[in-house]
């Protein structure tokens, strides 16, 4: 049985509105953060400002990782 592309995105995009629906309705925090940055996103300075935070975000895992595994290969001296 061959299954038709669009069913697969209608099928996806029904799971990714669900898990975006339990977690608005279920964790304040989130909701919380939808609350606010969703409206800043229709604006230039908002979408600016929504880039500049996921790329201090990425930015500040790479260096995180980067850090662990430099002292996972040389540990410091007790």
């Amino acid at each position: 049985m061959r299954l038709c592309m669009s069913s697969v995105v209608v099928a996806i995009a029904g799971v990714c509105a669900c898990v975006v629906s339990a977690l608005l309705i279920l964790v304040l925090p989130v909701r919380c953060v939808v609350t606010v940055t969703v409206p800043s996103l229709g604006t230039k300075e908002g979408r600016k400002i929504f880039l500049s935070v996921a790329l201090f975000c990425a930015i500040s895992v790479c260096v995180r990782t980067q850090h662990d595994q430099q002292c996972r290969q040389h540990p410091p001296y007790a």
